[in-house]
């Protein structure tokens, strides 16, 4: 499975998670390759998405939901392995 596989707006599972605020599944998609740094065909990445700055993909509900928590864990995953 490419766990950075894109639909036709260029969101891949990564943007997905942090739309519903899934930790969980965002530290598994890490631990399995994903590119933390994942840009949508508009220039979002995942922490955008997590900020409610990507809108909320159709989702009723969704559109401008923060999710500080999940932005900031996504923030930790894309610092370098020191």
């Amino acid at each position: 499975m490419d766990v950075n596989a894109r639909d036709a707006q260029g969101r891949t599972a990564l943007h997905g998670a942090a739309l519903q605020g899934y930790d969980e599944v965002i530290k598994s998609l890490a631990s399995h390759s994903a590119d933390m740094h994942a840009m949508d065909n508009e220039g979002f990445t995942a922490v955008d998405t997590a900020m409610g700055l990507a809108g909320g993909f159709g989702f009723s509900g969704q559109e401008g939901v923060v999710r500080e928590e999940t932005a900031a864990l996504l923030r930790d995953l894309m610092q370098p392995a020191q």
